[in-house]
């Protein structure tokens, strides 16, 4: 747009030059238009001027602008870069609490394995230990504490307890659970109060019925016993106990008891 405006004046320069030449030559008298004109021409100059100027002034102010708009990009940019450094740095601490505690949680699990490992090897040997003073030590007596009235088909809970060396026998179900293998021997009792009240028990060994005791006599009268003693060939964990067959009536301690030792 300068460009033409620059070109105009340019043509009507030479068109008011050539215009004034003519003038001049053919009419001196109008010398005072030609004044006018070199008026007018110098105030198109001084408007090309001006507006020269402001163009250069616009472009300036459009350079500045896209200076500012080219500044802004650069700082919105340096301040994303600056919060996803912040967010960066913020999930590295975090992960590096995170790594902390895995650390220390896998060095109390470790901590935690060692100690129960020490724990079984200590109870291991308390229990090896146990056993085998256990298994040369096994002997029990015990006895009812209770006559034994009608007590038919039963087992006999021997609940008073004298000896129980090795804790084999319990007073609770009344059967002795063998703890080592070996030979051993077991001895019972029983009394009756009369020939009409009698009392038949026999041992068993791991649900078999074996020998019997049988305190009935009809022709004894009052306070009949009876015993038997047996040797058996036992495996860790077999059973023993006595029941009874028929019990009309039965003495409590010291009359019924049961024994029981390792050979």
């Amino acid at each position: 747009m300068a460009f033409i405006e620059i070109l105009l004046l340019v043509l009507i320069r030479q068109v008011i030059s050539d215009t004034e030449s003519d003038y001049t030559t053919q009419c001196p008298a109008r010398c005072d238009t030609l004044k006018e004109v070199d008026v007018l021409r110098q105030l198109l100059n001084q408007e090309s001027l001006l507006r020269m100027s402001l163009d250069q002034q616009v472009q300036s102010q459009k350079m500045i602008i896209q200076d500012l708009e080219n500044e802004i990009d650069v700082l919105n940019r340096t301040t994303e870069i600056q919060d996803l450094r912040q967010l960066l740095i913020q999930e590295s601490l975090q992960r590096i609490s995170l790594n902390q505690q895995v650390q220390n949680q896998t060095k109390m699990i470790q901590f935690l394995k060692n100690e129960l490992d020490m724990i079984n090897r200590k109870t291991e040997n308390v229990t090896s230990a146990l056993s085998q003073r256990d298994s040369s030590n096994v002997a029990f007596t015990v006895s009812t504490s209770s006559t034994l009235s009608n007590h038919n088909n039963r087992r006999i809970i021997y609940d008073k307890v004298l000896t129980n060396s090795g804790n084999a026998y319990n007073n609770i179900t009344g059967i002795f659970t063998c703890p080592a293998p070996g030979n051993y021997v077991f001895t019972w009792s029983t009394m009756s109060r009369s020939s009409s009240e009698y009392c038949y028990a026999y041992i068993y060994h791991n649900s078999i019925k074996l020998l019997m005791s049988n305190s009935y006599e009809s022709n004894a009268g009052y306070h009949e016993v009876a015993s038997n003693t047996i040797v058996l060939m036992l495996s860790v964990g077999d059973m023993v106990w006595i029941q009874t067959d028929t019990c009309k009536y039965g003495y409590g301690y010291p009359y019924t008891a049961f024994s029981g030792w390792k050979m």
